[in-house]
């Protein structure tokens, strides 16, 4: 059996605070994988174990210029909660809390 920790009492609800964003990155990890990163870490709001991919290599693409497409440093990356708790009023097909925050992803040195 798998315990979550997040809080089951947070009802759905698309929100966000500028909090949030600093709490995320506090307290997730970046996982290096083949094609970009895993961010691993809990939702700042509900506190829902989350793992969001973020894929940064194109290995096929239908535009051949999409891979001319320089890359930067750093860039600005949106993220929304997409733990698996229960919260009451989630619309079907919907995953996480609603929170959603912004980060900046910058390249490691």
């Amino acid at each position: 059996m798998t315990t979550s920790t997040g809080h089951r009492g947070v009802p759905y609800e698309e929100i966000t605070e500028d909090a949030y964003s600093d709490a995320f990155v506090h307290g997730a990890r970046a996982i290096p994988t083949r094609r970009g990163v895993l961010l691993d870490g809990g939702c700042p709001r509900c506190a829902g174990q989350m793992s969001y991919p973020l894929v940064d290599k194109v290995f096929r693409s239908p535009l051949p210029s999409a891979a001319q497409v320089p890359a930067t440093d750093s860039k600005v990356v949106a993220l929304l909660c997409t733990c698996p708790e229960d919260h009451p009023a989630r619309p079907d097909g919907e995953r996480g809390c609603g929170a959603y925050w912004n980060i900046t992803l910058s390249a490691a040195t």
